[in-house]
């Protein structure tokens, strides 16, 4: 729906603790212009199959677009469902048994993805008064296969409208 049938006012309140820029922003759009899409995700479901059907890509996992996975994990699911369906033959049963494991081998990472991008989506709403200037950095203290240590992250700094690399 239209934001101009909102608040412009709440708009402003909202944001009033960001950046001058994010802040400058808004007082120079015209409310007529500004759209509102909230975006949802839901809990991750471990059933993705029902007999010879199963479910691929945002339909299995929908999750919030703030770490950018949700077109990588659909591209897994792409590559794992090649890979399991290579391997039959052409009995209905074969392919039944691939869509099985395909979904075993995927439900666990596709929600710990969805379950990290809901927390970074989190994050990234709740106020820098809070988290202060490096809301990610609890990243590093997460255990798992999925961080590497080594790899530089994306910093987006506000007051200069650039993606920086923080070693």
């Amino acid at each position: 729906y239209m934001l101009a049938d909102l608040d412009l006012q709440r708009l402003e309140e909202l944001f009033k603790d960001w950046c001058p820029e994010v802040k400058a922003r808004i007082d120079n759009t015209e409310a007529s212009t500004i759209e509102r899409r909230d975006i949802y995700d839901r809990a991750p479901t471990l059933q993705w199959q029902d007999g010879n059907v199963i479910l691929v890509g945002d339909s299995a996992h929908a999750m919030q677009p703030i770490m950018g996975q949700g077109g990588c994990q659909a591209l897994e699911d792409a590559q794992v469902l090649a890979e399991e369906l290579s391997k039959c033959q052409s009995v209905s049963r074969e392919v039944q048994t691939a869509l099985t494991v395909f979904q075993l081998r995927r439900v666990a990472r596709a929600a710990a993805v969805t379950g990290f991008a809901r927390t970074a989506a989190l994050a990234n709403s709740t106020s820098r008064r809070i988290l202060g200037q490096a809301p990610y950095s609890f990243c590093s203290n997460v255990p798992g296969k999925h961080l590497n240590a080594s790899a530089p992250s994306l910093v987006l700094h506000c007051s200069t409208n650039m993606i920086s690399k923080k070693v």
